[in-house]
């Protein structure tokens, strides 16, 4: 990994996540005044800059405990919003599918709970499947709001992302303490 030749560059994942943090404020506005297209294209940006702030990190080894904290916060926030959103504005789209939709907000509020109650904070573990669930979940949520549900899409994304959401949970319940950015379950003693 480069180390960065500029130090400035070690804030920009931290300010990326921040970004996300406060875009939060907008979206609930929007939310509230059903503005689906201005609500979407802000819910998108957010995720890119999600990508771009694991990718800064990694890719210049600036990734710090801090920032894997602020990270994990401004992604629950960011699903939990992008879930009202779906919520408030593609309800009739996701109807038939609400019970897998649960399920998967479920795992993730036991990790939330797990992961307060044992180790005082929220989880930070970014496991291969949780980014790729991400990006997954990305994806459908830019396709749903462009141009329309894709039910084989959903599928896969509500399938990965269960799969992921399962996958920390064990993490959880195995770790002996808190730890950030644990590959997978293959790699909790790493």
């Amino acid at each position: 990994m480069k180390e960065p030749k500029e130090k400035w560059v070690r804030f920009i994942p931290n300010i990326l996540s921040g970004y996300r943090l406060l875009a939060i404020i907008p979206l609930v506005w929007l939310l509230v005044n059903k503005s689906a297209p201005l609500f979407a294209l802000l819910l998108c940006i957010s995720l890119v800059t999600d990508i771009l702030d694991g990718f800064i990190a990694r890719r210049f080894n600036v990734a710090t405990e801090l920032g894997a904290r602020l990270d994990s916060i401004a992604d629950l926030l960011t699903i939990i919003t992008a879930a009202l959103g779906v919520y408030t504005f593609k309800m009739d789209d996701l109807a038939p599918f609400l019970i897998q939709f649960y399920i998967y907000l479920g795992l993730l509020s036991a990790q939330s709970i797990i992961s307060l109650l044992r180790f005082r904070r929220f989880p930070s573990l970014h496991t291969y499947m949780n980014k790729t669930a991400g990006y997954g979940m990305g994806i459908f949520f830019f396709i749903l709001f462009a141009v329309g549900m894709h039910v084989w899409l959903w599928h896969v994304v509500i399938t990965l992302a269960i799969i992921a959401a399962t996958e920390a949970l064990l993490i959880l319940l195995s770790l002996d303490k808190a730890k950030s950015n644990v590959k997978s379950i293959f790699h909790i003693n790493n």
